[in-house]
């Protein structure tokens, strides 16, 4: 079999927890994650978005970057950019054969399908010339084959409910895992977590209280009128030192503008010196093309990794030209050498001027048809749909739905679905081909559950005659809206393009 059936034969979703494989692999290769500056981002939403955006925005300076997300939409190679292009099929069918010798030949346990795209990801580093690398964790972080990576910078873009048969059966349980990411002395960058109340609060005290024994410093997003309430919380957890970045946002049909504010540890002397571009820089305002107000946190997330490792990725492009680098600057980067080579407001600039070039499929994307507005969603649990739902209300207040739902089986359509609930006119219902697939009854029980009795639904086992029906029941105001899953996009985004 070709290396691309040897993958597949793996089993995508095939899960074994445990770090030992990806060490052992990577140190018969001399360690080759380790040779550029990275960042690593977890988080329940918002964490492939955090990647896009942050490798947008370091594209504007002199650096060659590699971006690995997941899962893929299309094509296994959309996993991983180099200078937002999607590594060559050969390339990476090269690679993955490189990861199937070394077990082989070594008679050791075979990786698994996401251990091995990441070490063929990791392996393919040191030729790419590549001066930075951001990283999205696959699944919760403590476990996950990119927890390897010894990063400049950690972000955990927001905690819910998801994978509970996996990470924690409450909201705690799963922080406690997504901060298995957070290393000693390192800095973590962290969103401001779900809703309010309590379970948000311990939340981020578990967190943070992570950092205080790891001695490591937190940026934490806020928003408007928190900061008093934040502050007092990072102060009784006794981090070594912290920045806040109050956001407030404005949604259009252009995008998402976010207005950050950064606010300083008031009590500390002598402040973390990685924070200073932070300071100098990053006040201001700057627009994403990503669409909903949850992206205006996401965007003050990428910024602050796109400042924190910019020295060390400079670093790295000046040690390429055979310039004298310290190892400190390659570790911690030098920000005075940074300011030296561009000025505060030139720095901000290009941040914008990066951002702005953000693509990322799958998430509220937009897409014409006849005259009607569809969006495609992959977003799969109840924070997804919270936020799916309050972006159409934002730019369609007051028009109706026409859905197009699936789900896998694990997840909890009934309480997604409540999110839509009173903005769907008609729902039509499908199977996704997985064998994880939700049956059509069980769909069709949820979308009751979660958007009423007196809502058509339509329940098609065929998935081109629901695609079919969908677009015949777009009419007049009505806004199309393709949602549930990630593996409803290959299925339907032919019809678009």
């Amino acid at each position: 079999m070709d290396q691309f059936e040897y993958l597949d034969s793996l089993g995508q979703f095939t899960i074994r927890p445990g770090l030992s494989r990806m060490n052992r692999a990577m140190t018969m290769l001399d360690n080759p994650h380790l040779c550029i500056p990275s960042v690593l981002v977890a988080g329940t939403n918002g964490k492939g978005a955090v990647c896009h955006m942050a490798d947008a925005a370091l594209s504007s300076f002199p650096l060659k970057r590699v971006l690995y997300t997941s899962p893929h939409l299309r094509s296994v190679t959309e996993r991983i950019l180099i200078d937002s292009k999607e590594v060559g099929r050969e390339l990476l069918g090269s690679h993955i054969g490189k990861i199937r010798a070394l077990t082989d030949e070594r008679s050791i346990e075979r990786l698994t399908y996401f251990e091995t795209i990441t070490a063929a990801c990791f392996s393919m580093l040191p030729r790419s010339g590549a001066d930075v690398l951001v990283s999205e964790v696959g699944l919760g972080g403590r476990w996950d084959a990119t927890n390897i990576l010894e990063p400049q910078a950690c972000a955990i873009s927001s905690i819910s409910l998801d994978h509970t048969d996996l990470l924690g059966e409450d909201v705690v349980s799963i922080a406690t895992e997504k901060a298995g990411i957070i290393k000693p002395s390192t800095p973590l960058v962290l969103g401001p977590l779900l809703g309010c109340g309590e379970e948000r609060t311990r939340c981020i005290r578990t967190i943070l209280d992570i950092c205080s024994r790891n001695g490591s410093p937190v940026v934490l997003i806020c928003r408007e009128g928190e900061n008093r309430r934040m502050s007092s919380m990072l102060e009784e957890q006794a981090v070594p030192d912290w920045r806040m970045i109050e956001v407030t946002y404005h949604l259009d049909d252009a995008g998402t503008s976010s207005k950050l504010k950064v606010m300083k540890n008031p009590d500390l002397q002598n402040s973390e010196p990685r924070f200073r571009l932070l300071d100098n820089v990053l006040d201001g305002t700057y627009r994403t093309p990503l669409l909903g107000g949850h992206q205006s946190f996401n965007t003050a997330c990428a910024l602050s990794l796109a400042l924190l490792v910019l020295p060390s990725a400079l670093a790295r492009s000046r040690l390429k030209l055979n310039m004298n680098v310290p190892l400190e600057d390659l570790v911690e980067g030098c920000v005075d050498k940074v300011e030296e080579q561009f000025d505060c407001r030139s720095i901000s600039q290009m941040l914008s001027e990066g951002l702005d070039r953000t693509r990322m499929m799958g998430r509220m994307e937009r897409k014409r048809y006849k005259g009607s507005t569809i969006y495609l969603d992959g977003g799969h649990n109840v924070e997804a749909g919270s936020s799916i739902a309050s972006t159409i209300r934002e730019l369609h207040p007051g028009k109706k739905v026409v859905l197009l739902f699936s789900q896998m089986r694990d997840k909890d359509p009934a309480n997604y679905l409540r999110n839509l609930s009173g903005m769907v006119s008609k729902a039509i219902i499908t199977e996704l081909p997985q064998e994880r697939g939700m049956p059509l009854s069980m769909l069709r029980q949820a979308t009751i559950l979660g958007l009423g009795n007196d809502i058509p639904i339509t329940a098609l086992r065929d998935r081109e005659k629901a695609m079919v029906e969908f677009l015949r029941a777009l009419e007049g105001d009505t806004v199309g809206l393709i949602c549930g899953s990630f593996y409803l996009y290959d299925i339907f985004i032919g019809n678009f393009e």
